[in-house]
């Protein structure tokens, strides 16, 4: 009995998860922008703890902002979830994006029952240059956008 009670700590300290940290996500701290001439995309994103970190995307153009979206990167149950929430889109509910592939710099997130985007992914090129991609399908044709970013 006395083993038992002595492995138990160790066995307990070995299937604990870290988190988003276990997928490198860490690595997305930060704002990130692409300059569009007169307009700028950002994305910005603040960890608030080791399953969470809530990011805000929104592009201004001439000084007018075009687009803005709402976005957490969460840990639950043993994966992570890209959700984000978009005013006047999906009918105000959010949408969760499952992460189906990893590496300490390359991220894919998939919702195959969403309309436009199906797929989103990123790639950290290096610790200050990031590449998003949107695709799927979208009124019968294939679309994917891409978006550049530096770390500022």
């Amino acid at each position: 009995m006395r083993y038992v009670i002595i492995i138990l700590p160790f066995l307990l300290a070995s299937c604990h998860n870290e988190g988003l940290k276990d997928f490198h996500l860490d690595k997305l701290n930060g704002t990130w922008t692409e300059d569009h001439g007169n307009g700028k995309f950002t994305e910005q994103w603040i960890q608030t703890d080791e399953h969470l970190m809530k990011g805000n995307g929104f592009m201004i153009l001439e000084g007018d902002t075009m687009f803005h979206e709402f976005i957490e990167l969460r840990y639950q149950s043993g994966t992570a979830e890209y959700v984000v929430s978009a005013a006047g889109q999906n009918n105000e509910k959010p949408v969760i994006f499952k992460l189906t592939k990893h590496s300490k710099t390359q991220w894919v997130f998939e919702n195959p029952t969403h309309d436009f985007p199906k797929l989103i992914r990123y790639n950290l090129k290096n610790k200050d240059s990031l590449i998003a991609c949107i695709e799927g399908t979208d009124k019968g044709y294939f679309q994917h956008q891409y978006f550049r970013m530096k770390r500022e």
